[in-house]
């Protein structure tokens, strides 16, 4: 792995283990959801660098995870993973806005954050296996 996809990985490792330590109760869950969305985010665009792919880096489509899974190849065996994290690309803002927002009437649960978290950690441990040996996925 390049030290830039490295560096986006421990980045988005960190941003896992942040969501992980506010779903301690008392949960803040918006802001573990938060965490969930930027470690997601994370590891897509280490697997995005990896692969020598370029991506949005400024503007709301740096951060819409639906459009950085769509650079993902079809053949990539990680493009299914990406896509599935691809749901919580509004727990980036959503509930950070007050209830005006039509995107804050999402209502999240335990259960919904820690399910996507375990997704992004199982990506996270996925790439950072892969990557390990500097073989391309």
């Amino acid at each position: 792995m390049s030290s830039a996809a490295g560096s986006w990985l421990n980045l988005a490792k960190q941003d896992a283990l942040a969501a992980r330590k506010l779903l301690q109760p008392p949960p803040s869950l918006p802001h573990a959801a938060y965490f969930v969305q930027q470690a997601a985010e994370k590891a897509i665009k280490a697997q995005l660098i990896h692969l020598g792919i370029d991506f949005p880096r400024h503007g709301g489509r740096g951060h819409d995870l639906v459009a950085l899974a769509g650079l993902v190849p079809p053949a990539d065996p990680m493009k299914m993973m990406c896509e599935a994290l691809a749901a919580v690309t509004p727990w980036a803002t959503a509930f950070r806005y007050p209830s005006d927002d039509p995107a804050t009437e999402l209502r999240l649960t335990v259960q919904d954050v820690e399910g996507r978290l375990d997704q992004v950690d199982v990506l996270i441990r996925i790439l950072g296996t892969l990557h390990q040996d500097g073989s391309q996925t």
